[in-house]
C-alpha cells in the first residue's frame, strides 16, 4: 500500500508544474493537483517516517506500528479515490481483490467501490439518454428507474424497461468528463514511473492503449456481441453474457439485457459477515485470521454443516411454535433460511475455463473480469458483465502464449525461460531467476511459494532491485492482467489456483491446431 500511495503522491508532487505548462484547462488540473498532493502528501511521509522508524524492529512491533496507520489512513484513501475518482477508483477496484498484499483495514473500505461508488441523479441519466438517442426517454422506455443501480470508475448503469417488448434491461451511462480526467492521471502515472519505476512503463502504456476503448461503447457493443456469440454454444449452462439491444448503442449510452442476481462481491461480503457472526468475531479480523490461517477442506465443510444443521433446528422449533402456539397468538416465527455457501471452486472453475477459451481458442477476450464484473444468479449460473476492456490477439501470439503457458504447467524452468525471452521479455541484466520468476508471476500463480515467502509486492520489488525489467511483451500484457485478475479472486475466496494448470488443454487445443 505503502508504493501506492507514494507512487500517486509522488506523481501530484512532479507533475503539477507540468498541468499548467501543458495543459489549456488550467484551474482544474491545478486545483486537481494540488488536492491530491495536500491530501495524500501527508499520509505517504507518516508512512515513510514509519518504515524508517521501525527498521530493526520485531515483526509483531512492526505489524503493530503500521496497523495504526492502516487503521487512521484507510478512510482517508478511500475519501481521495472518491473525490477524483476515475482512475483512481478503478485501482482501488483492483486492490479490493488483492487480500493477499493489500492490508485488511484497505481491503473492506475498498471492496465498496466494485459497485458502490456515489451516482449522479436521475436528471442527468434523463439528460444523456435523450441526447444519445433523440426524443423523450419515455419514447424509448416505459419504466426507467431514476435512481443508479450502481456506478463505477466511468460511469453508472440504471433499471429499464423496454416500451417495444417489455424487455427488461440496463443502461449504461457515460460521465461526459470522465475520459479526460483518467487520460490525464495515466499520464501522471507515466511520468512518475519513468523517473521511479520505469519497468511499469509498459503495463501503462498498455493500460492507456486499452483504456481508449473503454470510453467507446459502440465497440463495446459490438465486443459484447462478438464474445457472447463465442461463449455461448460452449458454455450456456453455466455463464450468462447479456446481449446488447439494437438501435441503442451509442458511444456514451448503452443499452443491453438485464442480469439478475447479487454481485460476487456482495456474496463474498455476505457469507463472511453470517461467518463472523456466528463466531462473534468482527468481519475485519475474520478477514485477517482466514488470509493467515486459511481453513482447511475440513473445516469448511463442518462449517457448512454447523449453519445447515442450526437452521434445521432454528426451523424445527419455529413449526412447532407456528402450529401450536400461532393459532392463539396469532404471532407467527418466521422460518431460517440457511445460509448457501458459494462454491468458490466452481466459480473459479468455470471462469478460468471461460477465459481460457476466449484468449486461445478466440482470440477475443475480457481483461476486465474483477469481481464487481460477476454477478451469482438465482439459477446457479454466472452473469458477466462489463465489455470495455475486451483484448483482441492474434494466432501467432496465442501460439506463443500457449508455450509458454505449457512450460509453466511442466515445470521445465529452462523452457520457461527460452519462451519467455522468445515473446520479447527483456530485463537489464537477463538474469534467469528473473525470467523465469517473473512469468511465473504474471502468467501462473503468486502464492508464497512461488515468491518465496513474500507478499507479492515486495517480491515484485525484488526482482526489479535484482535485475529490472526493460520490455514486456505487449501483446500479451492483458492476458496476464486477466490471470492476475483471476488468481487475485482465488486468493480471495481462499482457493489459490494455477492459470498455468487451468489453462493447459485451452494451450493444447490452439497447439493443436493448424498454425
Amino acid at each position: 500500500m505503502l508504493k501506492y500511495i507514494g507512487a500517486a503522491t509522488g506523481v501530484g508532487v512532479v507533475c503539477g508544474a507540468a498541468y499548467v505548462a501543458t495543459d489549456a484547462d488550467l484551474s482544474e488540473q491545478v486545483s486537481r493537483t494540488a488536492y491530491f498532493w495536500t491530501q495524500a502528501f501527508p499520509i505517504y511521509l507518516h508512512y515513510r517516517y514509519t518504515q524508517w522508524r521501525v527498521e530493526g524492529m520485531s515483526d509483531e512491533e512492526q505489524d503493530a506500528a503500521y496497523n495504526q496507520l492502516h487503521d487512521r489512513y484507510a478512510p482517508e484513501v478511500l475519501r481521495i479515490a472518491l473525490r477524483l475518482k476515475g482512475f483512481y477508483i478503478k485501482m482501488a477496484q483492483l486492490g479490493s481483490t488483492r487480500n493477499d498484499f493489500v492490508p485488511r483495514q484497505y481491503l473492506e473500505r475498498f471492496s465498496t467501490l466494485q459497485d458502490r461508488v456515489p451516482a449522479r441523479d436521475g436528471a442527468f441519466a434523463r439528460r444523456m439518454v435523450e441526447d444519445a438517442f433523440g426524443g423523450k426517454l419515455e419514447d424509448h422506455f416505459s419504466e426507467f428507474d431514476p435512481v443508479a443501480l450502481g456506478a463505477a470508475s466511468i460511469g453508472q448503469v440504471h433499471a429499464a424497461r423496454l416500451r417495444k417488448d417489455g424487455t427488461e434491461v440496463v443502461v449504461k451511462i457515460q460521465y461526459p468528463d470522465m475520459e479526460r480526467l483518467v487520460f490525464l492521471d495515466l499520464a501522471n502515472s507515466r511520468l512518475f514511473s519513468r523517473i521511479a519505476q520505469p519497468e511499469y512503463i509498459p503495463m501503462l502504456d498498455e493500460v492507456e492503449r486499452q483504456v481508449k476503448t473503454e470510453f467507446d461503447f459502440t465497440r463495446e457493443g459490438r465486443m459484447l456481441e462478438a464474445v457472447g456469440n463465442n461463449i455461448r454454444p460452449h458454455f450456456d449452462a453455466e455463464v450468462v453474457i447479456p446481449r446488447p439491444i439494437a438501435g441503442l448503442v451509442s458511444p456514451r449510452v448503452f443499452v443491453m439485457e438485464r442480469i439478475h442476481g447479487v454481485k460476487l462481491i456482495d456474496g463474498i461480503k455476505q457469507q463472511f459477515e453470517a461467518i463472523a457472526r456466528a463466531q462473534g468475531v468482527t468481519l475485519l479480523d475474520l478477514i485477517e485470521q482466514a488470509r493467515k490461517n486459511p481453513p482447511t477442506e475440513f473445516q469448511i465443510r463442518l462449517l457448512k454443516w454447523r449453519f445447515w444443521a442450526t437452521s434445521v433446528l432454528a426451523n424445527s422449533r419455529f413449526a412447532l411454535h407456528n402450529t401450536l402456539v400461532a393459532p392463539f397468538t396469532g404471532h407467527r416465527r418466521e422460518y431460517v433460511r440457511p445460509l448457501v455457501f458459494i462454491d468458490e471452486r466452481r466459480i473459479l472453475h468455470t471462469l478460468f475455463r471461460v477465459h481460457g477459451h476466449q484468449i486461445f481458442v478466440d482470440g477475443l477476450f475480457n481483461g476486465d473480469c474483477h469481481p464487481g464484473n460477476i454477478i451469482l444468479m438465482p439459477d446457479g449460473r454466472l452473469g458477466l458483465i462489463d465489455y470495455g476492456q475486451v483484448k483482441e490477439i492474434d494466432p501467432a501470439s496465442r501460439r506463443q502464449l500457449a508455450l509458454l503457458i505449457k512450460a509453466l504447467a511442466s515445470g521445465d524452468r529452462q523452457r520457461v525461460i527460452d519462451q519467455f525471452a522468445s515473446m520479447g521479455f527483456k530485463s537489464k541484466r537477463m538474469d534467469p531467476w528473473v525470467v523465469e520468476k517473473t512469468a511465473r508471476i504474471y502468467f501462473d500463480r503468486c502464492d508464497r511459494e512461488a515468491t518465496e515467502g513474500l507478499n507479492l509486492q515486495l517480491f515484485i520489488d525484488k526482482l526489479t532491485a535484482t535485475d529490472p525489467t526493460e520490455v514486456f511483451p505487449e501483446n500479451h500484457l492483458f492476458a496476464a492482467r486477466t490471470s492476475l485478475l483471476l488468481r487475485g479472486l482465488g486468493t480471495l475466496l481462499n482457493h489459490p489456483v494455477s492459470a498455468a494448470q487451468a489453462w493447459t488443454p485451452y494451450a493444447d487445443q490452439i497447439l493443436g491446431s493448424p498454425a
